[in-house]
C-alpha cells in the first residue's frame, strides 16, 4: 500500500514484481482536494465513493465510463467537469494508479495505508527520535 509516488512505484515494481501494490484512496481524495479545494470536492465525493468500492477492475471501468457520462449533467460541476474528467483519467484510470479501489486487494485489507501511517508515526516518534520513557511506553 503506498500514496501515488512515482518513485515508490519504481522501487516496488523492480524489487517486489510480483507484489500486488494498492494504491491509497485517503492520498487520492487529499489530491482531489488540493487540486479543487474541499467545497469542490464534496460536490464531486459521491462518484469518488462509487469508484472506491468497485470489487474488480471491470467494476472500476464500468462505473467510470457511467460517471463521465454524468458528471457534465451535473450543473454543481459545470466549471469543472471537463477538467476534472480529463485528470482522473489520465492520472487514477492508468493501469500503474488504479488500485484504489476496495476489491484492488485481498480479502481483509483496507484501501487505505492510514493504520501504516500511524505505526509510522508512532515509531518516528517514541523510537526513532529517541526519546526518554518510562518502563512500558514503548
Amino acid at each position: 500500500m503506498s500514496d501515488f509516488s512515482y518513485p515508490i512505484a519504481v522501487s516496488i515494481q523492480q524489487n517486489f514484481p510480483d507484489a500486488r501494490r494498492g494504491k491509497c484512496y485517503f492520498h487520492m481524495v487529499q489530491n482531489i482536494i488540493k487540486r479543487y479545494n474541499k467545497k469542490r470536492y464534496e460536490d464531486l465525493r459521491l462518484y469518488v465513493e462509487f469508484l472506491g468500492c468497485c470489487l474488480s477492475v471491470n467494476e472500476l471501468k464500468s462505473a467510470w465510463d457511467l460517471i463521465k457520462k454524468d458528471i457534465p449533467k451535473n450543473r454543481k460541476l459545470n466549471d469543472i467537469a471537463a477538467n476534472f474528467i480529463e485528470y482522473f483519467e489520465d492520472f487514477y484510470m492508468k493501469e500503474e494508479n488504479m488500485y484504489y479501489y476496495i476489491g484492488a486487494l485481498p480479502p481483509a485489507y483496507g484501501n487505505t495505508n492510514n493504520m501504516l501511517e500511524g505505526h509510522h508515526r508512532h515509531l518516528k516518534q517514541n523510537i526513532l527520535e529517541r526519546k526518554v520513557h518510562s518502563i512500558g511506553t514503548v
